[in-house]
């Protein structure tokens, strides 16, 4: 999240706030991807994220944070994500076998809620 806002920063834009249920469902798909230890999209987003406006998601796997972050940049259409005119996201990482899975989530609406029960 720090990576985002200083990104958001550099292009004097606005800095993106956490959102704890968005929070949740990333966090839930990197566990689900590093123990599975493949990298795929939750296909299931639109349906577990709840009473959302619009969303995106950038899902990576990388050596360690910084250069997965990196990776994303480098990307026109994960940068856009990051940089487009989201208020609120949450992130996602896990670890498995040397290699960090990452989940990032942005939505324009404050707790759009999700359909997991807490543990």
């Amino acid at each position: 999240m720090r990576k985002i806002n200083q990104a958001r920063a550099r292009r004097g834009l606005s800095s993106l706030s956490w959102d704890k249920q968005l929070g949740y469902v990333a966090r839930k798909h990197a566990r689900q991807m590093a123990s599975n230890r493949t990298v795929y999209h939750d296909p299931n987003m639109g349906q577990e994220v709840t009473r959302w406006r619009s969303l995106a998601q950038n899902t990576g796997r990388g050596g360690n944070c910084q250069s997965t972050f990196r990776h994303f940049m480098r990307s026109a259409p994960h940068r856009y994500n990051i940089m487009d005119q989201w208020r609120f996201t949450g992130v996602g990482i896990d670890y498995s076998h040397g290699s960090v899975y990452v989940q990032m989530i942005f939505e324009t609406r404050d707790n759009p809620g999700n359909v997991y029960h807490w543990p």
